[in-house]
């Protein structure tokens, strides 16, 4: 059986319900999953000085619950990455979409994008926002 890789990106600071929704539905397009995970230097670079909460050894070693391997990259997006690894599909989220910044890298070697719904408007960026006004 070929394996089909599947890839996808980003910071996964706090992980909550819709990181396990879209890492769930990351691995079910294929057999294999890899996440390039942004380091603490492209985190505070992306999200500010206060990100992340959680070092890169602690969030990758959680993703690894959920994922084949976590590659940490210190560059602000992974297209190094997809061009090197070239998965047969680049997951996103809907508020990216298909005309994400990845696109031209994963169309250059025929890959495919699949796109998550994202679940209950969540992001770390507003359970953070949350927890601070109720402080």
């Amino acid at each position: 059986m070929k394996t089909k890789l599947v890839a996808c990106s980003g910071v996964f600071d706090i992980i909550h319900a819709g990181h396990i929704k879209f890492l769930k539905e990351a691995r079910r397009q294929g057999n294999k999953l890899i996440v390039f995970l942004n380091s603490d230097t492209s985190t505070k670079q992306l999200k500010g000085p206060d990100r992340p909460i959680n070092n890169q050894e602690v969030r990758k070693t959680r993703l690894l619950k959920y994922a084949d391997e976590v590659i940490i990259f210190n560059e602000l997006d992974p297209i190094k990455l997809i061009r090197f690894f070239k998965p047969d599909i680049y997951v996103n989220g809907e508020e990216y979409g298909e005309n994400c910044l990845e696109k031209e890298a994963v169309n250059s070697y025929g890959g495919k994008i699949y796109i998550v719904k994202k679940y209950k408007n969540l992001s770390t960026t507003n359970i953070l926002k949350n927890l601070k006004q109720k402080l």
